[in-house]
């Protein structure tokens, strides 16, 4: 039971890098969230934003790892990361044409969350 449930996260893990962050996530802030704004500035948004919640990542990471290298909690870490991820994906859809906050502040949410989870996964 216990390693299907590390063969699932490592499975959805894969998906959020793969589909959210690289492939899908990026094409549709530019076609909706993104919509109404000029020239580049989406695209300067949302590479802001990333930049950004990777930072949080970075600064995070060693406070969360140093927690669960000295208390049992490496499990309740993940699952917290894992449930916020989850909201925060699901939550990246709902702003919709020209909500492009909402989206950014989502989607650094995810990458925070992510993160933040693999360093005890890891």
């Amino acid at each position: 039971r216990e390693l299907r449930a590390w063969a699932m996260y490592d499975w959805a893990n894969s998906a959020i890098f793969t589909v959210i962050v690289t492939a899908v996530f990026p094409t549709y802030f530019a076609k909706v969230p993104a919509a109404g704004l000029a020239g580049a500035t989406g695209t300067a948004r949302y590479s802001l934003a990333t930049t950004l919640a990777l930072l949080v990542a970075v600064l995070v990471a060693p406070v969360i790892g140093a927690i669960a290298d000295v208390r049992p909690v490496k499990k309740r870490i993940l699952a917290g990361a894992v449930l916020v991820g989850a909201v925060a994906t699901a939550l990246l859809g709902v702003g919709g044409r020209g909500a492009w906050l909402w989206a950014l502040v989502a989607f650094g949410v995810v990458n925070v969350a992510v993160n933040a989870g693999n360093v005890v996964y890891d």
